[in-house]
């Protein structure tokens, strides 16, 4: 096969990181363009390529010798393709540098991303000049918006996507004045606004008088390999009720997010990694959109539909009476019928149908096969929305898609 961009991880004998000279530095890894020659010091080591959430981890053992040059050549092993089947993926909640974003989105095979160059009181276009195209691309399928911004304070954070010009979000104060200011200038410009996460102090003031348009449900606590399994400076979660382990602050932020759809906000569920601040590479947190011809205007036209899914980990693929999930049922139907299509790498441990914020229906597969095919018919009389979603095992994590 072809050289292919990927992720490296590589540790020596005693487990330390190791980093060769020239290479772009993120936590404990680095990316190639699929090829690359490096030196270093004579040794064993362990070496893992990456290639985000497609494919399988690829490892191997080198015992290096002075003097000699060892060729290492590890095929990638895709476990489902996503592009095959027309779903795309995006992470809106991304802070590293411009210019190392076509690397990335290569070596992570991720689709689409949105930079926050403005963040608080941190600007990346102080000394630089803004470019005349907001969207870049590293080739047609993996593209950027360079001007997207977070503003983020005592109240939460915001997030302001697909922005034509920057807005003035750097002021002093961690409270004064509120975000609605600055949704408001965004909302001229016809941008995205998102709240970035449910539990934010501010969060239902923003949803209710701002026009907010999606939260982040596979947010950036999750992260590879751990979780922050905590809310923060936001709303503390009820210790009673949800208990101190990850699937705690899981059910937490989904259950927030079922209050807003139960009182009339039709919130669109999104996904953000925060690379460049938690220990996440670009596109852990993924939202798969289906795009017959993807493009980056296509790729939001179909999430403003809700032709999409949020993951960290497994794929899903639901319909409803036949048809696809995003579709509307008919008013004064009686009942549904529900197929779920769920993939995972290591295995579909749970699939839950949830009606109106409550679990109304649950399937355990046996074995945790890496597919699991689930179809029932289910009472929707009561019910004003459907959603599902399905869990993988995971340790020290949460890995699910909704």
């Amino acid at each position: 096969g072809q050289p292919t961009p990927s992720r490296i991880l590589l540790r020596d004998a005693s487990g330390e990181t190791v980093i060769p000279d020239g290479r772009y530095k993120y936590q404990a890894s680095f990316v190639i363009a699929g090829e690359a020659v490096m030196e270093v010091t004579p040794g064993d080591y362990s070496l893992a390529v990456k290639r985000g959430l497609e494919y399988e981890t690829v490892e191997t053992d080198l015992d290096l010798a002075a003097g000699a040059t060892t060729e290492v050549e590890l095929p990638l092993i895709r476990w489902v393709d996503l592009n095959g089947m027309g779903w795309y993926g995006g992470d809106l909640h991304v802070h590293r540098m411009v210019e190392i974003i076509p690397k990335l989105l290569l070596a992570e095979d991720l689709n689409l991303c949105t930079v926050q160059s403005l963040w608080n009181m941190e600007s990346f276009w102080k000394k630089k000049k803004l470019p005349e195209d907001l969207i870049q691309e590293a080739d047609p399928t993996h593209v950027f918006h360079v001007l997207s911004e977070e503003d983020e304070r005592d109240g939460g954070a915001v997030m302001f996507y697909n922005l034509k010009e920057p807005i003035p979000i750097a002021v002093p104060s961690r409270a004064y004045p509120s975000s609605l200011g600055f949704i408001e200038q965004a909302h001229e410009q016809g941008a995205w606004v998102e709240e970035e996460k449910p539990f934010w102090w501010e969060s239902p003031v923003n949803v209710a008088l701002g026009g907010v348009k999606s939260t982040e449900i596979v947010n950036n606590h999750f992260y590879e390999g751990g979780i922050l399994n905590n809310e923060a400076w936001g709303r503390p979660r009820d210790p009673e009720k949800y208990g101190p382990e990850p699937i705690g602050y899981c059910q937490y932020v989904l259950d927030l997010y079922y209050s807003f759809l139960n009182a009339g906000f039709p919130l669109i569920p999104t996904a953000g990694s925060a690379s460049g601040v938690l220990p996440n590479p670009l596109g852990y947190n993924r939202i798969y959109v289906q795009c017959e011809d993807f493009s980056y205007d296509a790729w939001w036209e179909g999430l403003s539909k809700g032709k999409h899914f949020v993951t960290n980990g497994p794929a899903l693929f639901v319909e409803m009476n036949g048809k696809p999930h995003w579709e509307k049922l008919p008013g004064g139907a009686e009942e549904v019928r529900i197929r779920v299509r769920a993939m995972a790498l290591d295995g579909v441990s749970r699939i839950e149908v949830i009606g109106d914020g409550q679990v109304i229906a649950r399937h355990d597969p046996l074995g945790a096969p890496n597919e699991a095919i689930w179809e029932d018919t289910l009472s929707c009389s009561d019910l004003s929305w459907l959603a599902v979603r399905v869990f993988e095992p995971a340790e020290n994590t949460v890995q699910f898609a909704h």
